[in-house]
Parts: structure tokens; sequence; C-alpha cells
């Protein structure tokens, strides 16, 4: 039996009956009894105080009830999973092996920890980045014990992807846009060096009876996403935005160094391509030259597209009134996104990256703030106000 066990790669033992105490293996079934199969009266002082619906004790009882495999069963679902015929076969032989390697006490006050911040809106990737040092177990442990049901944390509690539905294609007619030399092809001539500094601009809507729209400028290299609110979609209104941010740096130079290269859908809000390249300062000058994504191409600037989903953990498509917001509701949403720590930044928050490239005097007029991990909140309570369910 020994041979036919090394035969496909299970490591085995000489045991003698002698080895074994079957008193303590005896299956009893008063629930109460899993404390006798305890030595240590501290751990057993520990578990007797604890209440009859508490998931970690509950956990003990059922798997102590699971019986073992025995050595022909065990060889026979080694050989079914070596032929890959039995996928059953492996998770079953995985499972009998099961266990949790944190205390009663360590598994209460994780769950102290991690819950308070889930509804707050944090990943658990986040999370973890925050609080490193502190983990007695890493992030895919925390799931595998979230699914065996003995952490007290829902999967629906977690952040979940925003799903969105295809936009209405509606035949309208539009103007012709003459976009010579500011097609996307255009774009890739670019050096690749001066691309990273782009800023991919959007709007996001709120109800389709609302005027007032959420306009975005995405920089992908650092993931820092600026957020400003527009009374309604025309054109004019995207110019006093350049505008504005232009008079804030106080000089074509500055804005040009900073915000000289962007990436825009071809939607009606961006027609006036000449007036935002336009200078305040010397209208005969250029203060940033603008390039256009292909029709229907949304992901040739995906990563601001994608960078909306955070937003949308907020202000939650088709629940939001984007006519009760506020400028100062925006900069509160607008810092809360850029302060959570992202994977891709090896958990740096995209507020941090973009504190070396723009002036501090920029954020504090936009009233963006720089939050601690711990403080942000991406949830519809943040603008409760504008949410209808």
């Amino acid at each position: 039996m020994k041979k036919e066990f090394e035969k496909f790669g299970i490591l085995t033992e000489e045991i003698s009956d002698e080895d074994i105490d079957f008193k303590k293996l005896q299956d009893d079934e008063d629930d109460d009894n899993v404390l006798a199969t305890v030595e240590d009266p501290k751990i057993q002082e520990s578990l007797s105080t604890v209440s009859a619906d508490d998931s970690v004790k509950i956990y003990m009882r059922q798997i102590g009830k699971i019986p073992l495999l025995s050595s022909e069963e065990e060889l026979d679902l080694a050989k079914n999973i070596k032929n890959k015929k039995d996928e059953f076969s492996k998770n079953l032989l995985v499972n009998a092996r099961d266990g949790i390697c944190l205390t009663h006490d360590e598994l209460i006050d994780l769950v102290n920890l991690i819950k308070p911040l889930i509804k707050q809106g944090l990943s658990p990737y986040a999370i973890w980045e925050i609080y490193k040092n502190k983990m007695p177990i890493t992030e895919r442990t925390f799931y595998n014990y979230m699914e065996l049901g003995i952490m007290d944390i829902a999967s629906i509690d977690l952040p979940r992807k925003v799903r969105y539905k295809d936009r209405d294609n509606k035949n309208k007619r539009k103007k012709t846009i003459v976009r010579i030399g500011r097609e996307y092809c255009d774009y890739l001539n670019i050096p690749e060096e001066k691309r990273k500094n782009v800023f991919q601009i959007d709007t996001v809507h709120g109800f389709k009876y609302n005027k007032q729209r959420i306009f975005t400028m995405h920089n992908p290299l650092r993931e820092f996403q600026f957020y400003n609110l527009i009374r309604d979609g025309r054109a004019e209104r995207i110019i006093k935005i350049f505008d504005m941010y232009e008079e804030y740096l106080g000089s074509m130079e500055l804005f040009k160094k900073i915000f000289g290269l962007i990436l825009a859908d071809r939607g009606d809000e961006f027609d006036m391509y000449n007036m935002l390249e336009r200078s305040i300062y010397n209208p005969y000058k250029k203060r940033c030259h603008v390039y256009f994504c292909d029709p229907n191409r949304p992901d040739q600037k995906g990563s601001a597209e994608n960078n909306h989903e955070l937003l949308r953990r907020i202000l939650e498509k088709g629940y939001s009134d984007f006519d009760k917001l506020s400028n100062a509701d925006v900069a509160l949403a607008c810092s809360h996104v850029n302060s959570y720590p992202r994977k891709s930044l090896n958990g740096n928050a995209p507020i941090e990256l973009i504190e070396k490239m723009v002036p501090q005097e920029l954020l504090n007029k936009l009233g963006i703030e720089h939050l601690q991990p711990e403080e942000v909140v991406l949830k519809p309570s943040l603008l409760k106000h504008a949410i209808s369910y």
C-alpha cells in the first residue's frame, strides 16, 4: 500500500495503533463534547464561554463530524486526480485537510477591524494595504474564510463592479467637424514618453432629465481624475473649466506643462476644440493640443472609463440626481476617490502622485483634499441627498 501511495506522489510514514488514542476519536452526538477534545485548559475555558450561535464554534462542531478518509479512499482519489478525471475528488481531498489558523480572539479582532471598512466601500486589497503589518492572515485566506461562512461578512457587502447598460443609439444628424491632424492615429504618432502625461476627458451623466453633468479629466499614469460640475452639456461649459484651471495656475506655460495633451471622445461638448486650446493670456497661442478617439471606440481612453466605476460607487447609475449636486459635493467625491489606494499603483493613492505633478494651490482652489485611507468612503451614503431609490 505504501508503494502505491508513493507512486502517486503521496508522502506516508509508518504509524502503529499505539500512536492513536481511539478514545478521543469516538463519535459523540453531543455538540458540547467538542470541548473534550481540547487538552489546553485555557482554550477549554475560552470555548466554553462562546455563545451557541457563534460562527466559529459552529464551524468547529461541523468540521469535527466529517469522517476521515481511509487509506483506500485516499488512494482512489489520488488516482482520479492524477488522471484529471474527477474534479470533485480533488476538492474532496483538499477539503478533508482544511482548517483555520486563527484563535477565537484573533478571528473576532479581525472581523471587528475589517467589517466597518468594508461598509465604507473599501476593498479587501485596500484594507490589507493599510493594515498589512497587523494582518494575521493573507487577503486570499480572508476570502477563503468568508466563503466558509466564518467571517460574518457577506459577499454582497464587498465592492462590486458597476454594470452599465448599452447607451441608446439614436439616429441624430450631427454637423461635420473637421479633425484633420487630430485623429487617434495622429495621437499615436506622438512619442510614448509624452503620451504618458495625457489627460483623457469625458462627462458623466445622472438621470436622463438632469441638466447638470460631471466633467472628468483623467491622467492614466497616475490614475488621478479631476471632477468638475457643469450646468449642462454645452461646449462652452468645458471651455470655461479650461479657462478656470489656467487662471488658477496663473500662466499659459504651467497649464501647457500639466494639461498640454488632451484626448477626448466625439461628444458634442468637445466640438469647439479650437477654443479649448486657446489661452486666456494670449488668444493667439495654444495652451494644449486636443486629439480625438475613433468613432464608437471608448476603449481608446479606457482608463478614464474604468475609473468612473469608483465614482459610480458613490453616485450609482440610475439612482443619482445630478441636479442636486453642488461644486462642494463633487470636490468631496473627488477627494475620496483619489485618496483610495490602488493595487496598480503598488498600494499608493492617485492623490499622492498628482501632488508631485500639480501645485498644491490648484488642489486647494478646487477643494480637493488628501484623505487618510481609512477615512475613504465609496458608498452612496457619502452624497445620500443626491440618491433616489
